[in-house]
């Protein structure tokens, strides 16, 4: 008794399927052009950002090529392209911090000084710092004062509010 087949079938006709114009597209490239792109995150993205960077004149040489390289690096590491990745680092934070350079075959310093230099553009970029959660605009500058708070965020930048505190006396 013979288990295996013995014979080939050979169709000599062609399938009735595809009509014989496939094409190969790999599922990394994308087709549209990257203003169309942009219009899918609805912010900037990491591709304005270099492009930013390039036309900088506040940037040195060397700032803006570990700039450029470290956000094409982390763009790399995240699996997406730079026109599909948002400025806000609170978007992309938790992409950032499930990456883990052994499972990506990099050094660890490396991988931080990439990740640093990444954060540090798109603070540039988006005129930010850290723990800056949202910007005021004029108006709310007496309240503050008032306040004693030190330091309000207006507009894109932060003024440092030069105020001495001083208890109040009782009289």
């Amino acid at each position: 008794m013979n288990a295996f087949l013995n014979t080939n079938i050979v169709k000599v006709h062609p399938s009735q399927c595809n009509d014989g114009k496939l094409e190969v597209l790999p599922m990394n490239v994308i087709d549209r052009p990257q203003s169309s792109v942009a219009a899918l995150i609805d912010e900037p993205s990491w591709a304005e950002v270099i492009v930013a960077i390039e036309k900088a004149d506040d940037l040195g040489p060397d700032q803006k090529c570990h700039w450029s390289t470290s956000l094409r690096r982390m763009g790399r590491y995240l699996d997406r392209p730079l026109c599909l990745i948002p400025t806000r680092i609170a978007a992309i934070g938790p992409a950032v911090k499930r990456l883990h350079p052994a499972r990506l075959g990099v050094n660890p310093k490396t991988f931080a000084n990439h990740r640093a230099n990444a954060r540090a553009a798109l603070l540039w970029f988006n005129r930010q710092t850290p723990g800056c959660a949202q910007c005021l605009d004029g108006s709310w500058l007496p309240l503050a004062v008032g306040s004693g708070s030190g330091s309000v965020c207006t507009g894109h930048a932060v003024t440092v509010l030069s105020v001495p505190v001083r208890p109040r006396r009782s009289t």
